[in-house]
């Protein structure tokens, strides 16, 4: 009776063993060959150990790491107020990948502003003579992860203030701006300016701030002077500007 015993629970291990190719142990999977021998462990994060065996049985093993390519920066095109940032991508066992992209001032930035599957990306909005920071994390269809370093980047410092739209010439005050005018020219300014005009020409010009960005791309609508305006002669219309002493 030992014996048969002993048959029996021999045989139940077996038919456990050769139930199925694969098992999960928490997050870990375990995969068997038709010999019910183990040839591939699967972690969560997607990398794996995969056994090979020689001739008479004895197991190999050699370690596969397929998380992501390490993004590095690529082609970087810098304006006043955007920037075309790209890095390189991929992963080696052709897994999809998605690219999180942290942008921000701080030099180790905590904000994701976009998460795409493009290894380029075009930055709206920035301001003029600023330093920002970014990198890329990439994240294969496994969870498994691999980031870029910090890069940093500096947007162009802003334009002069005043711009004459009859000329597309750019004046660094509103007096040098009138001293170079011809009759019927319009100015357009920044958001804020501190500067005072005297008008002392025979010729008629518009000011008609518009509350432009800081290379004149996109207007808020209004701008602020802070200073004053005096007319001796000539016509000087106003518009879309608060004067504020």
């Amino acid at each position: 009776m030992r014996c048969k015993r002993k048959s029996i629970i021999f045989l139940l291990v077996a038919f456990l063993a050769s139930a199925a190719n694969a098992m999960a142990i928490g997050e870990t999977s375990l995969h068997y060959d038709e010999l019910n021998r183990l040839w591939k462990v699967v972690y969560d994060d997607g990398s794996f150990i995969q056994y090979t065996y020689d001739e008479i049985g004895n197991r190999l093993s050699s370690f596969f790491d397929n998380s992501p390519n390490q993004p590095n920066p690529g082609t970087i095109t810098i304006n006043q107020t955007s920037a075309d940032i790209s890095w390189t991508g991929g992963d080696p066992d052709g897994d999809a990948v998605t690219y999180h992209l942290y942008f921000g001032t701080a030099q180790n930035p905590a904000t994701e502003i976009v998460a795409i599957g493009q290894t380029t990306y075009t930055v709206q909005n920035l301001d003029c003579g600023t330093t920002y920071y970014w990198f890329v994390k990439a994240v294969d269809e496994h969870g498994a992860e691999r980031q870029s370093t910090v890069q940093s980047i500096s947007t162009a410092p802003a334009s002069p203030p005043v711009k004459n739209t009859s000329t597309s010439a750019l004046y660094s005050t509103l007096q040098s701006a009138y001293n170079a005018a011809q009759n019927t020219n319009m100015f357009q300014t920044q958001v804020q300016l501190s500067d005072s005009l005297v008008a002392n020409k025979d010729i008629s010009v518009n000011i008609s701030g518009g509350g432009y960005n800081c290379d004149f791309s996109s207007a808020s609508g209004m701008s602020t002077l802070t200073g004053s305006i005096t007319i001796i002669s000539g016509t000087v219309t106003l518009g879309n500007l608060i004067i504020s002493n």
